[in-house]
């Protein structure tokens, strides 16, 4: 009966601190437990009068039983501190992975959004050298047309290292897009066309950027570090274009 009550503490310890999984609880409640265990002993220790020889029996069995308690205790102690131990590291790994997996969830959006988008470029700018009469702009359709082409063939390879399914066409928002362009013509074409790759060369320099700063996959990020100097150059002659005809990103 007194070791069933002296293991109480440890017991109240585990029900109190194993859903945690916190090893400032495990520490301080199992020490704190062992400190009272050890208290009692000393007071019972002290309680004890040896009047006779039966007596010193007696008081010599509960030491052997108190001995006993200790040992027992002293190992629930290190088993149940070693549990947590176990816990606190397998969190620690699950949280981890479950960093690592967001993290590379985030690099193959990139890849994925680049892939749709060099569509759309390659698409509307071979849309712009067929109905554009602007010379200044029909060579900037030329440069979407061979830039794109070869970074989506890059890109292609690197979704292929990390997984990534190539898109066999551009998303259905996008195609509205294109349709709507293919019933323009002059210069109505030609500003939807310039506000077109004005906003979405904005929109890839941050992208770019943002994935060579944050990105958590090495070939990744060397795809977006190669790449970032030519959508900075593509946004750059747009700009000038757009400047030229009076569009801004507000108008189309």
């Amino acid at each position: 009966m007194h070791a069933f009550l002296m293991l109480l503490p440890f017991v109240t310890v585990q029900n109190r601190c194993f859903s945690t999984g916190s090893k400032v609880c495990w520490e301080v409640e199992c020490r704190l437990a062992a400190l009272q265990l050890k208290t009692k002993i000393e007071s019972l220790i002290l309680g004890f009068k040896e009047k006779d020889t039966m007596t010193f029996g007696r008081t010599s069995l509960r030491l052997g039983v108190f001995a006993g308690v200790t040992l027992v205790c002293s190992a629930t102690y290190g088993q149940l501190t070693s549990a947590a131990n176990m816990q606190i590291m397998q969190n620690s790994q699950n949280s981890k992975e479950q960093k690592d997996a967001s993290a590379a969830g985030a690099d193959k959006s990139f890849v994925k959004k680049v892939l749709e988008g060099g569509m759309i470029e390659i698409q509307t700018s071979q849309l712009a050298l067929q109905k554009s009469d602007n010379d200044e702009l029909k060579r900037f359709a030329q440069r979407m047309v061979d830039d794109h082409s070869k970074l989506g063939e890059d890109m292609k390879s690197t979704a292929g290292q990390i997984g990534v399914k190539v898109p066999s066409e551009p998303a259905k928002k996008d195609r509205a897009m294109i349709a709507r362009l293919q019933g323009l013509s002059g210069s109505e074409f030609d500003k939807a066309y310039v506000k077109l790759m004005l906003d979405d060369h904005e929109a890839d320099a941050i992208a770019f950027k943002q994935e060579m700063s944050t990105g958590k996959v090495p070939v990744v990020k060397d795809a977006a570090t190669k790449y970032d100097p030519v959508i900075e150059n593509h946004l750059q002659m747009i700009k000038d274009i757009a400047k030229q005809m009076n569009v801004g990103t507000s108008a189309m």
